[in-house]
């Protein structure tokens, strides 16, 4: 390896000035358990632009020779007879596709490349030469501090990808060397984030006919979202993966006691109506207690659960011959 961009390359390591970059290892989760089972953290030069979040796609220059480089997931190769073998290689993009600078003649540069430029001619060469990726911050929809104080998380809207219909948010995990580190990208992002907001500010929706049916549904479901809330962690997050038992638990509770409503509604319907319970067990009670788990498949299935949709249509079968019929 070349000991002058190693020495930059530690160099940047320990920055912690956001918009003069730095060198932070980074993962992209998709909530996927087939695609994250092989994700790793990777170390990658990020500077923070006014409008923009830009990665370039360089490889470690301390990992130059080595085999391991160039075959990891998400390599990619130039065939460029300008790249020679160390610029060649480069990694793939995160949720954007990485980009050469300066543009083409065709493409006209937008604030962000042009503020990319500027910072590019205060760099050394081996920058210059990598692609970049950029993320606007229109993009970004929230970051959060999991419990590691030495990492933040930053929720990327995939509106440009391929896997957006699949996965449209994914969440990018960013870990510095230390806790100055982090705090000084947290508060510097915070404050991109909220100026940009303001910026893009537009003026209040206009009511219409479908908003306020909605508002209407959310009024009636706000009793059940408001007491689930607050009985069933929310087990996603990092700081309360722990409590996975205590929320199957609850899940079970609330499971049970709207299937007891359920029940009741349709004895209520029998008695005044003289409806057949037969014809109320294939039609009400079925509906009541497979449609819930017709959406949760659908959910997980479009996120690329697969495992999880078919355990959900089989686990649902099974607690219902041999939990529903036989504890009664």
């Amino acid at each position: 390896p070349d000991p002058r961009k190693v020495l930059y390359w530690n160099k940047a390591t320990h920055s912690a000035d956001p918009f003069c970059g730095t060198v932070l290892q980074i993962r992209v989760e998709m909530r996927n358990r087939l695609m994250d089972r092989a994700a790793r953290f990777d170390a990658r030069y990020v500077v923070l632009l006014d409008s923009a979040l830009v990665v370039s796609a360089l490889v470690d220059p301390r990992t130059f020779g080595q085999d391991l480089s160039r075959c990891a997931s998400g390599m990619v190769y130039e065939k460029d007879q300008k790249a020679d073998a160390e610029t060649g290689w480069h990694h793939g993009g995160l949720v954007n596709k990485p980009r050469t600078f300066p543009p083409s003649r065709g493409d006209s540069p937008s604030a962000s490349t042009q503020n990319l430029l500027s910072k590019q001619s205060l760099m050394p060469s081996m920058f210059r030469a990598s692609p970049w990726e950029v993320i606007p911050l229109e993009d970004i929809i929230w970051m959060d501090r999991p419990v590691d104080r030495k990492r933040f998380n930053l929720h990327v809207h995939m509106h440009n990808s391929e896997l957006a219909q699949l996965i449209p948010v994914a969440t990018l995990e960013f870990i510095a060397s230390t806790e100055d580190i982090v705090e000084s990208w947290a508060e510097a992002l915070k404050d991109g984030l909220l100026r940009h907001r303001s910026q893009a500010a537009l003026g209040p929706p206009q009511t219409t006919a479908k908003s306020v049916l909605l508002a209407w549904m959310e009024w009636f479901q706000f009793p059940i979202k408001s007491f689930t809330a607050l009985t069933i962690p929310d087990v996603s997050m990092e700081d309360a993966e722990h409590l996975y038992p205590w929320a199957f638990v609850m899940s079970m509770a609330w499971l049970a006691l709207f299937a007891y409503l359920v029940v009741a509604a349709c004895n209520g319907i029998h008695k005044d109506f003289r409806i057949s319970t037969s014809v109320l067990g294939y039609t009400v009670a079925a509906a009541g207690t497979s449609f819930p788990n017709v959406f949760s498949g659908m959910c997980v299935a479009r996120q690329g659960k697969t495992t999880m949709a078919v355990a959900n249509a089989l686990g649902a079968n099974v607690q219902n011959v041999f939990l529903a019929l036989a504890i009664p």
